[in-house]
């Protein structure tokens, strides 16, 4: 019998978000649909070959890795949209980062052989109604080291309300792409045709507009602590990373924070030194990516609300 008759969608508390190991169950939700009755225990993959893998089989290979990931909702920060946006007016927390373990996803392709025209690879959960839940991503990211098909989250069993007992991380690409209740993967040579890709999470500036798709994390950083000696929080990006952040106040001169990095794919936890002075102050934190793209000044409006990474500037009142 479910626990629950709705999906469940819940940010993080963000004192979770400045912990360096930040515990499962405060790692932020987002589920379009109730988690399957019957999730499926193993993955089927179709390439020049089909081959059905058992979670017990893809345990017992040598080649399991371990990543550390930051996940975050494209939908993170959409409330702060104006006009307002379509979709779950989320604020701060649609943001998270855990340990996911499991075997390489390009193990899978290579056993089942890639075809010569395969340009890119889908993923399908369990989860939906009418179809299946899906998604689809390059080639390229699916043959990288880090893409997983995971089935432990932070040293245990990926709880089902985290898309176990398997289910996809995409390192890098918003979370949407790490599909949860994973069942199937198929290599294509075509346009994947799934609604949660043509006609959603994707950027639409116009009614007409036949919209981006969404899959790279853009670099984004947030202030999470503002003591009156320092500022401190954290920061995260895509395939770039995180080169840099760096800390205006009351509009002054943009000043470099230090930066703790812990992994390739996870927080970068940001520090920065200030006299706060009686009064209030406002703050801004602002982080550029490895290819010189900092953070936009403003949101980029959009019918969906997707992708807002825009600097966030915070009041703080000192005594």
């Amino acid at each position: 019998m479910r626990s629950v008759t709705e999906p469940e969608n819940r940010p993080a508390p963000l004192e979770a978000l400045a912990l360096r190991a930040q515990p499962t169950e405060l790692h932020f939700r987002r589920n379009h649909f109730l988690p399957p009755e019957r999730p499926a225990a193993e993955v089927t993959v179709a390439g020049m070959n089909k081959r059905t893998f058992s979670l017990a089989e893809l345990r017992s290979r040598a080649a399991a890795a371990t990543v550390s990931a930051v996940l975050e909702c494209a939908g993170h920060r959409r409330a702060e949209l104006e006009p307002p946006a379509e979709g779950i007016p989320w604020e701060l927390g649609a943001v998270s980062e855990a340990r996911w373990s499991g075997l390489p996803l390009r193990e899978l392709l290579l056993e089942v052989g890639v075809p010569p025209a395969a340009r890119s690879v889908a993923l399908y959960g369990r989860d939906g109604d009418v179809e299946r839940f899906g998604r689809a991503i390059s080639l390229e990211k699916a043959l990288s080291e880090e893409t997983l098909v995971a089935w432990e989250m932070n040293g245990e069993p990926v709880p089902l309300v985290h898309g176990g007992p398997l289910r996809a991380i995409v390192p890098g690409h918003y979370a949407v792409d790490s599909v949860k209740w994973l069942e199937r993967i198929e290599l294509i040579d075509g346009e994947f045709e799934g609604s949660f890709q043509r006609l959603d999470y994707r950027l639409f500036t116009a009614d007409d507009d036949e919209g981006v798709e969404l899959h790279a994390l853009p670099v984004h950083a947030l202030l999470l602590d503002s003591g009156t000696r320092e500022l401190s929080g954290i920061a995260w990006g895509g395939e770039g990373g995180v080169a840099s952040v760096a800390v205006s106040i009351d509009d002054g001169p943009w000043e470099q924070a230090e930066l703790e990095r812990t992994s390739r794919w996870g927080r970068v936890f940001w520090r920065h030194a200030w006299e706060a002075a009686g009064g209030t102050h406002t703050v801004a934190v602002r982080a550029t990516d490895a290819a010189g793209t900092a953070q936009p000044d403003a949101p980029q409006w959009n019918r969906l609300g997707y992708a807002n990474n825009s600097v966030r500037r915070v009041r703080i009142t000192a005594p």
